[in-house]
């Protein structure tokens, strides 16, 4: 229960309550343990039947550290690599490159309304 809280973002005591209320499916235990369905967490955050039987997006992403690198082919390469990985994989792909350092995770390509987590 505490686990299925944390991905719905409330207190397991909230879940709790809901369950009390009838407005959330439980499972119980012989021990009275209360347990969450993976897809009444999913019901509860909002996805229906159509939702989630839609393939999974999979992010991938191409980074060099240098424009010369680019030049290069570098960037060319990796994102063909990164490509060729994906294929058969029974999910949409988005591909993002990148020409900055990898020190730090605040590029363009990787914002979240860039990715559609936003």
């Amino acid at each position: 229960m505490e686990e299925a809280a944390r991905l719905l973002g409330i207190h397991p005591q909230t879940l709790r309550a809901r369950d009390s209320q009838g407005n959330t499916r439980v499972v119980r235990t012989p021990g009275g343990k209360r347990r969450t369905r993976e897809s009444e967490v999913r019901r509860l955050q909002g996805e229906d039947a159509a939702t989630a039987d839609r393939p999974a997006t999979w992010v991938v992403q191409a980074r060099v550290p240098s424009h010369a690198q680019k030049a290069r082919g570098d960037l060319a390469r990796q994102a063909a690599h990164v490509r060729d990985r994906s294929q058969g994989q029974e999910a949409r792909t988005l591909e993002i490159t990148d020409v900055a350092s990898g020190l730090s995770d605040e590029r363009p390509g990787l914002l979240p309304s860039r990715i559609g987590t936003g």
